[in-house]
């Protein structure tokens, strides 16, 4: 007698490989080998290239040491022919340094100068020696106070920074998803080829009870055929199967650059669905955490340090200055270098644009620019709401299709055994033995197909609640 199909539990558990002696590999095995691919390894890169450029930013803080000399030669004044000549060599050497902290300028300077006058000595030292020290600071009272404009370009490049670090890891999110959806159409491969493998064991008994009954003259050569064909069909069908298995774990290993000869098989519970949150849940916290939004954050952020920076530029330049220096200059250079002869200046310089005309349109262009991420971040809320929403709703209706799923493959087993009970009893066409059969697998095949694409919008939902990269983040504090 044709024996039956197995019980609906065994297709619940051959999803997981049927060889002995193929390793396992679940999904979180498969993360743990991705997490040195270069999608996921550059952003650090990325990110630390640009803390060295804001660092590098610091340079304008630094001590400056500057030099000069010159030698210069005149000839007599007509006018009043003080002299006929002079010759003049001049050196000098200091260091100046800005402050961030308050906006301020220091510095100091050293001169020499050696003058040799020909002509007139009455009125002229024929060698005349003059050295002096001369240290400068300037302070800014309105515009710059507390040095905003001078550490602007530093305090702007950290918004880079984290803009540039959040897009990396939407770009890595998005990277491990594609991985995620490979992965998953893996185990759903392999539990079709389950399920194919199952049905050519039943083809193959079939077909040799039929193969007994024809040489027992009990039925007709047309149903060894038919077996026969449909033998073929299974075949057909599972080499299709394989051959889509083997190429997907070559590029699972490929992917995750996984050298060893292992022999793997999925080890993921396919037919195992999950809770689904409810739609305002899940919008509550797109607004609050979401990745996509945190740049338009951080650019905001930006824009609103720029335009406090632009207003600080309109106004008033008034700086403190301060001066105070020694001097002498004498005959002979050991009497220049007494510095006997003191001064010392304070006083107030002032600087302002009328009616500066690029500071307010400039201001009114980051203003501009601030409308405009507003409005983007509302549309990235919304879409994400949106898309979320979508596949929530999907989500909880592919439950309730794959519970039909299983109601179908109930039947269509009860309906494959009464049709084999009939035939065996000679009452029924062994083609409703092979269209119940067909109604099975198909049933079976359904309801991996739907359970596949039910892991397709669960993978993109996490992918939108950003919980994709936490795993490979996880994955790498464990180890």
């Amino acid at each position: 007698m044709i024996k039956t199909n197995k019980p609906l539990v065994l297709l619940m558990f051959t999803s997981i490989a049927f060889s002995s002696h193929a390793a396992g590999l679940s999904l979180k095995d498969f993360y743990s080998m991705l997490r040195k691919h270069p999608a996921l390894t550059k952003a650090q890169w990325e990110v630390l290239s640009l803390q060295d450029e804001r660092e590098s930013l610091k340079g304008d803080k630094d001590w400056n040491l500057f030099a000069d000399a010159r030698l210069s030669h005149d000839t007599a004044n007509k006018v009043f022919l003080y002299y006929d000549e002079k010759n003049e060599s001049q050196a000098s050497i200091g260091i100046e340094k800005k402050f961030w902290k308050t906006g301020g300028e220091l510095s100091a300077n050293f001169f020499s100068s050696r003058t040799d006058y020909s002509g007139n000595e009455d009125f002229f030292l024929k060698d005349a020696y003059s050295n002096g020290l001369i240290v400068r600071y300037t302070h800014p009272l309105i515009r710059n106070k507390k040095g905003m404009l001078s550490r602007l370009a530093f305090d702007l490049k950290k918004y880079d920074i984290d803009m540039t670090r959040v897009l990396a890891e939407e770009q890595q999110e998005n990277f491990i998803k594609q991985c995620t959806l490979k992965y998953l159409e893996w185990a759903y491969t392999d539990a079709c080829k389950s399920i194919l493998s199952e049905r050519l064991h039943l083809s193959q008994e079939l077909l040799s009870d039929i193969q007994k009954k024809r040489s027992s003259n009990l039925v007709d050569e047309v149903d060894v055929l038919r077996a026969e064909g449909q033998l073929i069909k299974t075949k057909e069908y599972l080499l299709q199967t394989e051959t889509q298995w083997k190429a997907l774990l070559s590029y699972i290993l490929n992917i995750a650059n996984e050298k060893k000869a292992v022999d793997y098989s999925p080890e993921f519970d396919f037919y195992k669905t999950r809770y689904i949150e409810e739609p305002e849940k899940a919008k509550e916290y797109l607004c609050s955490h979401s990745r996509l939004i945190k740049p338009l954050d951080t650019h905001l952020i930006q824009l609103e340090a720029m335009k406090k920076a632009y207003q600080n530029e309109m106004r008033t330049d008034l700086s403190l200055m301060a001066e105070s220096g020694v001097n002498q200059t004498e005959a002979s250079f050991s009497d220049s270098i007494d510095f006997n002869e003191i001064h010392a200046l304070l006083g107030l310089k002032m600087n302002f644009a009328i009616p500066n005309t690029r500071l307010k349109h400039l201001l009114s262009g980051i203003e501009k620019k601030i409308m405009v991420f507003e409005e983007e971040k509302n549309k990235v809320i919304l879409e994400l709401s949106a898309a979320a929403s979508e596949i929530i709703i999907r989500l909880k209706y592919m439950d309730n299709i794959l519970e039909l799923n299983r109601e179908s493959i109930r039947s269509t087993m009860r309906r494959t055994e009464e049709e084999l009970k009939n035939y065996n009893q000679g009452r029924g066409d062994f083609t409703f033995v092979i269209q119940s059969r067909d109604s099975e697998l198909d049933a079976k095949l359904s309801y991996a197909g739907n359970t596949f694409l039910w892991h397709q919008l669960y993978a993109e939902y996490e992918a939108i609640q950003d919980r994709l990269l936490d795993r490979i983040h996880d994955e790498t504090k464990n180890t």
